[in-house]
């Protein structure tokens, strides 16, 4: 009788520990939304540097779940090989830099001169995502000419 009574609390002891692993993980699934999403959680596809008239447009694509932070460093340069200047900061969904068609996000270089190539980084601040060098040309003929 004794052997079937340590049997029985062997697997009430198994029991309570995989119950109790159970819920260490379910609230660690709780808790993870209230403390924020890491850019590491930010996919960048597709950047792209276009030639444009007097300008440089750089677009890009990005998906992360929701209430994700995250910014996007834009640098640039005159040499391929540097060095990059950082031109601008965008953060993770500004609607300011979205096309409201593509839903990509677009930057329009204007601070440029006209007929000099120029080279683009795109990188997500704080973490190992970058992308470049790209050349970009500052044309002095308008698009589709």
């Amino acid at each position: 009788m004794r052997g079937k009574a340590q049997r029985q609390a062997g697997r009430i002891r198994y029991h309570l520990a995989s119950l109790s692993i159970s819920l260490s993980v379910a609230v660690l699934f709780l808790l993870a939304p209230v403390a924020g999403f890491s850019q590491g959680q930010v996919t960048i596809s597709d950047f792209r540097v276009l030639d444009w008239f007097k300008s440089v447009k750089l677009t890009w694509k990005a998906s992360a779940p929701p209430e994700t932070e995250g910014i996007f460093e834009i640098y640039r340069s005159d040499k391929e090989k540097g060095p990059y200047a950082l031109v601008q900061e965008i953060r993770l969904g500004d609607k300011d830099f979205i096309d409201v068609i593509t839903k990509n996000y677009t930057f329009l270089d204007q601070k440029l001169e006209v007929g000099r190539s120029y080279y683009y980084k795109l990188a997500l601040k704080g973490s190992d995502q970058a992308f470049g060098p790209f050349r970009g040309l500052a044309s002095g003929a308008p698009p589709g000419t």
